[in-house]
């Protein structure tokens, strides 16, 4: 068979292949790995929209590490502190919150940080969040031998925001002289004379 009868590899035309690449590269945005040197991974950290000085907003995260760690804390320029709550429902699903001091994190497994579960609670957020906005953020852990760890991720805000309600006008105070009704002829008063 002359190389002209040979049968050509199909190929991936130029706007097939460019397709292909930034589809790969949009599922990484949107969710990116990250892991640090001591072999701890920080997967799919999010949080909700949040207003500017909105008092707290939960952050979600899964941590994957090769060895039991104990969360201590958390860190994040988007906020003035940050602290550790766990969420108990009782068995009329009443739902309630409370703080704690760490939270551990199992050795070779997910430790899933998420809704009606333990969370990081950040605190005084220092702007606005909206959807798509992404922020750094340091979780801190302690080691078995008491060494701390740490390990950083970027969190990605999602979710819809609300539109605030439109601002009505004022109405006037009573007694204002805006409220008062303008002066004129009073009903029961004779009718004017008219001048020759």
């Amino acid at each position: 068979m002359s190389r002209a009868d040979r049968p050509t590899p199909a190929r991936a035309t130029r706007p097939a292949r460019f397709a292909a690449a930034a589809a790969l590269l949009l599922c990484g945005a949107l969710s990116v790995p990250f892991a640090d040197a001591a072999g701890v991974v920080l997967e799919e950290a999010w949080v909700r929209p949040a207003a500017e000085k909105q008092a707290t907003l939960p952050l979600y995260v899964d941590i994957r590490a090769p060895g039991p760690l104990t969360l201590t804390g958390a860190k994040s320029p988007v906020a003035g502190s940050a602290a550790l709550r766990v969420t108990d429902i009782d068995a009329g699903q009443n739902v309630s919150t409370r703080l704690v001091e760490t939270l551990p994190v199992a050795g070779g497994q997910a430790t899933r940080l998420a809704p009606r579960g333990p969370y990081i609670e950040l605190r005084d957020i220092a702007r606005q969040l909206v959807p798509g906005d992404r922020f750094p953020v340091t979780l801190l852990f302690r080691a078995a031998d008491g060494s701390v760890v740490t390990a950083q991720t970027e969190a990605r805000v999602r979710g819809l925001t609300l539109r605030p309600p439109p601002q009505l006008p004022e109405s006037p105070a009573a007694g204002d002289a805006a409220s008062k009704p303008a002066p004129g002829p009073r009903p029961d008063a004779p009718p004017a004379k008219s001048m020759p």
